[in-house]
């Protein structure tokens, strides 16, 4: 009775292995064994296969095979290799390497700012960094410097910026910037020059151009070409052409008379005479490589005896003193380079100047009579 509900069972198999119901082969071979179990998945001991069942006499099924063991899971590199120390203390995550700095917090002192390019601590990299005389940043150099451009150098002494730094001026285009001073001359801005005196307009009335005084290089309301010979002189534009203004100087110690227009020798294009004596009647006196007020050099004709300030006060100055004549009333060094002498016959005394010849004089005579020769009135 046993033996009859076995074979009944013989069809049907269970798989517990995979919880599932299976129907065993409806093949002839009915003694075929029950596959065998999966095997688990990486990382977990495979189950066992499931035992075949018996079939109508036949052998029972072989074990299934058991699955592998899963690999352990490899445990992350530390950033950087580990810790960062020395002069690379910080460790750049996104490079993997350590450098000396990723933000401003990790620099300090003279190098308080990180740049982000080479991960280096250095002096700026904006204008924020640096302050007093050196304000601004040099973004390439990353260092702090006087200037990037003229416009910070504000100094008319020092209006040119070049390598960082205010320097003195080379062209007027450095002085652009420096208020009423758009002139340079050696080296420093200035108003105006002898030679470069647009800035200084023209005369309103005349509409003639008023010229720079050199020596303090401002702008005059002297007119160009306005003086004359023996005139007063602010540069050599002041003078006619043909003329040069030149200092006089006078006496023993020798003193300065002051800048005078002289004759410029041998240019006789513009009315110089050729030759100073006798040509130059009264201004005979060669003197030879004169330089300008301009910086000009050239051979003038001066006075050999006298000053312009005589030759100006020449019969036209009156020289009386309470009713006497005063020598100390004329030129630059009384009784030296001028006098005082009675005119003609008349009540009246006007100044005259110092002579050796009559070739000092203007248009008269040298009364060389006396024991201190003058030019007759």
């Amino acid at each position: 009775m046993t033996r009859w509900a076995i074979a009944l069972l013989g069809p049907l198999a269970w798989s517990c292995a995979g919880e599932e119901f299976r129907t065993a082969s409806n093949s002839p071979d009915a003694g075929a064994a029950a596959a065998g179990g999966h095997g688990a998945t990486a990382g977990e001991a495979g189950a066992a296969g499931e035992t075949g069942a018996a079939g109508s006499g036949g052998a029972g099924g072989a074990a299934g095979t058991a699955g592998r063991a899963g690999s352990a899971g490899s445990s992350g590199a530390a950033p950087c290799g580990g810790t960062c120390t020395g002069e690379t203390p910080v460790c750049n995550t996104s490079i993997g390497e350590c450098v000396q700095c990723t933000h401003a917090d990790h620099c300090s002192g003279a190098t308080p700012a990180c740049d982000p390019s080479t991960n280096r601590c250095v002096a700026c990299t904006d204008n924020d960094h640096c302050s007093g005389d050196t304000g601004f940043c040099d973004t390439t150099a990353h260092t702090c410097v006087q200037c990037l451009m003229n416009d910070a150098c504000t100094d008319a002494t020092a209006a040119r910026c070049e390598a960082g730094q205010c320097t003195p001026c080379t062209t007027n285009d450095d002085c652009a910037h420096i208020p009423g001073k758009s002139v340079c001359d050696a080296g420093e801005c200035v108003e105006c020059t002898g030679t470069d005196y647009a800035a200084c307009g023209t005369d309103p009335v005349s509409e003639t151009p008023r010229v720079c005084d050199s020596l303090s290089r401002t702008c005059s309301n002297r007119a160009e070409r306005s003086s004359g010979l023996c005139g007063a002189c602010v540069s050599d534009a002041e003078c006619p052409l043909g003329q040069l203004c030149v200092l006089q100087t006078f006496g023993d110690p020798v003193q300065d008379v002051g800048y005078f227009c002289f004759w410029k020798r041998g240019d006789t294009e513009h009315g110089a005479p050729a030759e100073c004596f006798p040509d130059g009647r009264p201004f005979v006196a060669d003197l030879v490589d004169a330089r300008s007020i301009d910086g000009a050099t050239s051979d003038v004709c001066g006075l050999a005896v006298s000053t312009c300030v005589a030759r100006n006060e020449f019969r036209t100055k009156d020289c009386v003193n309470d009713g006497t004549a005063d020598d100390a009333l004329c030129g630059f060094a009384p009784s030296i380079d001028a006098k005082c002498d009675q005119v003609g016959v008349s009540s009246s005394f006007r100044c005259t100047m110092r002579c050796l010849s009559s070739d000092d004089c203007p248009g008269t005579t040298c009364n060389t009579l006396v024991a201190e020769p003058y030019c007759e009135l």
